[in-house]
């Protein structure tokens, strides 16, 4: 216990660090864009500059939530009372703690897989029920729904190389309407299956084009139509 308190620490401030340092600086950055922003006459360079000072915006909030996800899970873990013996039931794959009915997980509770995943959420027959939260050891973190103990419904998924996607599961993939943001900017609304592109989606890009289309399971399929940013269309056949 005392050496996963002390990594948890040690975790709190490097998050810490993480956020005060960079945050700040890509701040400053861009107080210093939008005074330079002040004094360009040419339109274009205008255009392009406020094009990148709302492109960062965009990322230092999407930071921000995912360094406040992280310092409040970090923070729960080390400030969360002490249980009881009788709160701690020990399992094949792991360790419960939590509220318990008739010899069952029912209510709210904590499952430390053995593997390093960790759940906190709702319960009910001892499975996953409900809302919840499961931080992953591969630093993965997914928020949202759960139905006997699999991922299905509404909810966020943080993905380890900086993508999100906020939408709807069903048997621990993407299913239904969902929106994924890719961390380059750009992001996908449409239709998933299986955890793939499936039925019509839009396509937003950073240039500011769009493209809208039919998918079959994750692969273009029939016209997709490009909408430039300057107002140019183009069609594509697949």
């Amino acid at each position: 216990m005392e050496i996963m308190e002390n990594s948890i620490e040690t975790a709190i401030n490097i998050s810490n660090k993480i956020y005060s340092t960079n945050k700040d600086t890509l701040l400053e950055f861009v107080t210093d864009l939008k005074e330079i922003l002040c004094n360009i006459k040419n339109e274009r360079t205008f255009k392009k500059m406020e094009n990148i000072i709302i492109n960062l915006n965009k990322f230092i909030n999407e930071y921000k939530k995912k360094v406040n996800l992280l310092q409040k899970t970090l923070n729960d873990l080390t400030i969360k009372k002490k249980p009881k013996q009788k709160d701690i039931e020990k399992y094949n794959n792991g360790k419960y703690i939590g509220e318990m009915k008739d010899g069952e997980r029912e209510g709210k509770g904590m499952f430390l897989f053995k593997d390093g995943d960790v759940y906190d959420g709702e319960w009910k027959n001892g499975d996953m029920n409900g809302k919840g939260i499961c931080y992953y050891v591969n630093g993965e973190v997914y928020e949202g729904e759960w139905k006997n103990g699999k991922i299905e419904g509404k909810g966020i998924y943080y993905y380890l190389n900086g993508d999100i996607y906020d939408g709807y599961f069903y048997n621990n993939s993407r299913n239904g309407k969902g929106v994924y943001y890719f961390i380059d900017g750009s992001r996908y609304e449409g239709d998933w299956k299986k955890g793939r592109r499936h039925g019509e989606g839009i396509n937003y890009y950073i240039d500011g084009d769009r493209k809208m289309g039919n998918y079959i399971n994750g692969e273009p399929k029939g016209k997709h139509v490009t909408l430039t940013k300057s107002g140019d269309v183009y069609t594509d056949d697949f």
